[in-house]
């Protein structure tokens, strides 16, 4: 089955099985693709005179392409509560944890 490309992404179409007679097909977006951020400007101004930003969305907006992108323009260290081993660090000893973050820190999933 042939996938339309949409003007600056390159789709590849993928079959998933649902049932015996039931099938869903569904696109994976390459990561050159990526929709524009629309927070990232605002984001910016945040940054600009505020030491701590919360991000805020739902599931599966973007909010951590856009804290990784901003970490990798500006040069902030990246750490996500994902890790096993940082989540662990800040569990066992918060204050020592945060003591030793970088000036320029971004906290995912917290």
């Amino acid at each position: 089955m042939q996938v339309a490309a949409t003007e600056g992404f390159n789709w590849r179409p993928h079959i998933l099985a649902l049932g015996r007679r039931k099938a869903c097909i569904w696109a994976v977006m390459t990561v050159e693709a990526r929709y524009a951020r629309f927070a990232a400007p605002a984001l910016a101004d945040a940054l600009a005179d505020t030491p701590v930003v919360l991000i805020h969305g739902p599931r599966q907006s973007g909010k951590t392409t856009l804290a990784m992108g901003i970490a990798e323009s500006r040069g902030y260290a990246y750490f996500s509560f994902d890790d096993a081993v940082a989540l662990g660090a800040a569990m066992t000893d918060p204050v020592g944890f945060i003591a030793d973050l970088p000036e320029h820190s971004i906290l995912d999933e917290v």
